[in-house]
């Protein structure tokens, strides 16, 4: 069996010459936050009281941080730079983890490849559903991920993605409205922190996202794509057409008001809907079919 990625430490396997050099490059793909609390760990070896003192948290959100930054971490040496982790004798996974399988279902952020898919079993008892793109998801980044707020029963992924488009406006209502919203790891409450760009590595950077700030987990974003899909015109429209991407999202002025511009755009056809929403809401408030 291979080793379980969330507890094998790829910093354990190298020695500490190799490792700089490695995880020096391999940081380059992560956020800032995780990049500073790895490398004043591992690199600059400060015990993990001290880290958190500095980075103005709490040991056991620092030690969660640690956690998710080094999952990213292995990903990224599964993937990018895996000719490299190769060659320093680093036990990867193997080319396609277990678990992970082939959807009917196309990305929708390239179009040009079928979305991988894997149920998590979860210690709640609630499985959570992921989603990749063997491309767009080189960096780490799930395309979609439900973690432990949306009960998943469901074991086929069209029929549970589409549970989540409709669950998803519910969910995020509460943050526009109180401020505050579960988070979607560890279900403590996250202040809402706006919807805002550049948050996520390529070729996600030019899309808005949920931003919440969990006492917990640290920064946790969520797409603000999945505003344009659980549209019912939306829904159609990529029914219709499977090879459908969402460009990245403008901020324009319509009817006089600010508002966010995302387009479904069919790659096998001219076909296109625009939507303008609410870029506090992600209320829809027009869409045009093209």
């Amino acid at each position: 069996d291979l080793p379980d990625p969330l507890a094998l430490d790829p910093a354990e396997e190298l020695s500490r010459q190799d490792l700089a050099a490695l995880l020096d490059r391999a940081m380059g793909y992560l956020p800032a936050s995780t990049r500073e609390a790895l490398s004043m760990h591992y690199l600059a070896e400060m015990p993990h009281n001290e880290v958190a003192l500095r980075l103005g948290m709490t040991i056991n959100a620092l030690e969660v941080r640690l956690h998710r930054a080094r999952r990213q971490l292995r990903q990224v040496l599964n993937n990018e730079l895996r000719v490299d982790a190769e060659a320093f004798g680093l036990t990867l996974d193997a080319e396609q983890e277990p678990g992970w399988r082939e959807t009917n279902m196309w990305c929708f952020i390239c179009g040009r490849q079928r979305l991988l898919g894997t149920f998590e079993p979860l210690p709640s008892g609630n499985v959570n559903m992921r989603l990749r793109c063997p491309v767009c998801s080189a960096h780490g980044c799930d395309i979609t991920q439900t973690g432990d707020l949306i009960p998943l029963t469901l074991r086929s992924f069209r029929p549970a993605f589409k549970r989540v488009l409709q669950t998803f406006p519910r969910f995020y209502s509460q943050a526009f409205t109180t401020g505050s919203h579960p988070c979607p790891m560890c279900k403590q409450e996250a202040k809402f922190q706006g919807i805002k760009p550049q948050m996520l590595p390529e070729p996600f950077s030019q899309h808005y996202c949920i931003v919440l700030q969990c006492p917990q987990c640290g920064t946790v974003t969520a797409t603000a794509i999945t505003a344009c899909l659980f549209d019912a015109q939306a829904q159609q429209f990529m029914a219709q057409h499977p090879r459908t991407i969402v460009e990245p999202e403008q901020l324009v002025e319509y009817k006089g008001q600010p508002a966010m511009r995302a387009r479904l755009t069919d790659l096998m056809s001219a076909s296109r809907l625009t939507l303008f929403i609410h870029p506090q809401t992600l209320q829809v408030l027009d869409t045009f079919l093209e």
